[in-house]
């Protein structure tokens, strides 16, 4: 089993149970996909990324993760490097595997901040540099997979343990492709 470093969940295995199951939501769910047959915790990789920023003469530093399998779902930013109060190791066959090499993701976290700056306004950039350095550290992010239906299909339904939100498709397509490959699946 390995051991992976993930951060923290925001959301408890109970409270998981909850936001799948009660309220508006949760009805609206069990009335689409039917009941909620199981809750798994699952880990997905993230590459850490420190980005410099310089625009206008001015320099800017974030951590930028980007998913470290198929570099398609959303970056995460950070304000600094996790430490040690947000992240914690657990040993898990529930994780996926890194399969993006260093370089690609960061050419993906420059295109992706790049991306971001323009959407600020396109005209406020000037002799714009962005740099990607890689920190050396893969960081696992945490989400609940509820399989929902009844008889014999099951759906997923996608929770991100830290932004407590449900995720789309893209997050879901990931795992169904992650649970359909030969000796993955759930411990």
């Amino acid at each position: 089993m390995p051991t992976i470093q993930t951060l923290r969940p925001n959301v408890t295995r109970e409270e998981a149970i909850q936001h799948f199951s009660h309220g508006l939501p949760g009805w609206l769910r069990r009335t689409t996909l039917g009941p909620l047959r199981l809750l798994a915790d699952v880990y997905i990789p993230f590459h850490l990324f420190r980005i410099d920023i310089s625009n206008r003469g001015r320099a800017e530093t974030q951590i930028l993760g980007v998913e470290a399998v198929t570099g398609l779902l959303d970056p995460y930013q950070f304000e600094s490097i996790p430490d040690s109060a947000t992240v914690m190791l657990i040993d898990t066959h529930n994780s996926l595997e890194p399969r993006l090499n260093e370089k690609r993701a960061a050419q993906l976290s420059i295109e992706r901040t790049r991306r971001l700056l323009f959407g600020r306004g396109f005209f406020r950039m000037r002799d714009l540099e962005i740099t990607a350095t890689y920190t050396s550290e893969t960081l696992y992010v945490p989400y609940w997979v509820g399989f929902q239906g009844s008889n014999s299909r099951a759906r997923l339904s996608v929770m991100d343990a830290i932004r407590r939100r449900f995720e789309g498709v893209k997050v879901r397509s990931l795992l169904e492709d992650w649970l359909q490959e030969d000796g993955a699946g759930m411990a």
